[in-house]
């Protein structure tokens, strides 16, 4: 699957929110949600740049905080 069958099956099925999951370095699950019309083909090219990943254990210090974060559109799911 690519962004744009993502993007499609978005449409499709009126999806209004996208969570976004992933691990730190520790093996710990974190999420990051938006609304869906937030999402477009720039997002699986460039990447979420609203991480904020000094929250996050053993990630970036609060001075060097910003991570992009980029979704893998063959894990999609509904």
């Amino acid at each position: 699957m690519d962004g744009n069958t993502v993007l499609k099956q978005i449409q499709d099925d009126n999806i209004t929110f996208i969570d976004f999951w992933f691990v730190d370095i520790f093996g710990e699950l974190h999420r990051m949600g938006m609304p869906s019309y937030a999402i477009d083909e720039k997002t699986f090219q460039n990447g979420l740049e609203k991480l904020d990943a000094s929250s996050i254990v053993g990630f970036k210090s609060v001075n060097k905080s910003d991570m992009i974060l980029k979704p893998d559109p063959t894990t999609f799911r509904v």
